[in-house]
């Protein structure tokens, strides 16, 4: 405040003492977006602009100065700055700025990846995953990307059982901000235990079988049994994870969008890629083949029915689907 009375004082002795006769002008101060502000932030970019057809020179108080009607200028220290603005060489006035310090918003502040979670997971099975940022937000929102089935949930932590194969994406949302924070996790199949090969399985005879009927020559007890495989009850009870028909679709659809290539389809087929796709009630396909066309943007896919044995494995896709352009598959 002394300086600015200090100042002014000068600025009156030179006006007696000159006898100049001096037009006051307005000074705008505006920050980036062109909002008016006399309290602005360190190195935050401030426009001045004389509002006079006078010619102007700035002397900014910190060494800098600049001339014009219209300049730009950064304070690199906070504090009450005054800067003196001379017009048409002779008429200085002055104005005063606050600059504060900068107060860097939550939402602005780095911060590494505040979500920790298994990298893979099984199908079926429950992945859990924990928010362990620096920042304490009032309100959590995990969701999966792309995902329909899997809910929105709150809190600072989720548990997540997802149904399809392949890289999925969990996001979170603090504070209901535009920021979202995301963890990629790779789910597999559970393996699928196969029947060993049968080498050289003989029937162990029973005593009778060697004695033979009524005290006759006994049977040959090397001799080869029927090679008939009865898988132990845990094998037998082996399941392919089930997912429904609207999630067979959201896989075909990922194709059609370039998001995978429609591998992932195989770990839920009786014949990998090769099974059987019937198209519109006509027209016979397989699943690689209708991978291929959907991934070129040939047709659009808008209804899938899987025909399962009794492992829940598919055995056939009946499949409706939207021509784009002419022609089928071309």
């Amino acid at each position: 405040m002394l300086i600015i009375i200090l100042i002014s004082g000068i600025i009156l002795v030179f006006k007696i003492a000159t006898n100049v006769e001096c037009k006051h002008f307005d000074i705008a101060t505006m920050d980036i977006s062109g909002s008016t502000k006399n309290s602005l932030f360190v190195n935050e970019e401030v426009t001045f602009v004389a509002k006079t057809s006078e010619k102007t020179t700035w002397d900014f108080g910190d060494g800098a100065t600049a001339d014009g009607n219209k300049v730009k200028h950064r304070f690199a220290v906070d504090g009450d700055h005054v800067v003196n603005v001379v017009g048409n060489g002779q008429c200085p006035q002055l104005i005063t700025l606050k600059i504060n310090k900068k107060v860097v918003p939550e939402d602005d502040l780095p911060d590494e990846n505040p979500i920790i979670g298994p990298p893979t997971a099984l199908v079926g099975k429950e992945a859990v995953f924990v928010y362990v940022g620096k920042k304490k937000p009032t309100a959590f929102e995990w969701s999966v990307q792309n995902s329909t089935f899997n809910p929105v949930e709150h809190g600072n932590s989720v548990a997540y059982k997802f149904r399809i194969a392949g890289k999925q994406t969990v996001q979170l949302r603090l504070n209901n901000s535009t920021k979202i924070y995301t963890k990629d996790i790779d789910i597999k199949m559970p393996a699928i235990v196969s029947p060993p090969p049968i080498v050289g399985n003989r029937r162990h005879p029973t005593a009778n079988q060697n004695q033979g009927s009524q005290g006759g020559q006994a049977k040959n007890p090397d001799t080869p049994a029927r090679q008939t495989y009865i898988a132990p009850k845990h094998e037998a009870e082996a399941q392919i994870p089930g997912i429904t028909d609207e999630e067979f679709k959201q896989m075909f659809d990922a194709v059609a969008e370039h998001r995978n290539n429609g591998q992932n389809l195989k770990n839920y087929l009786c014949y990998g890629m090769g099974t059987y796709v019937k198209a519109n009630d006509k027209d016979s396909e397989s699943v690689e083949s209708i991978c291929d066309k959907l991934y070129k943007g040939k047709f659009k896919i808008s209804n899938v029915k899987s025909v399962r044995d009794n492992r829940n494995c598919v055995t056939r896709f009946n499949i409706s689907y939207k021509k784009k352009g002419w022609g089928l598959f071309r």
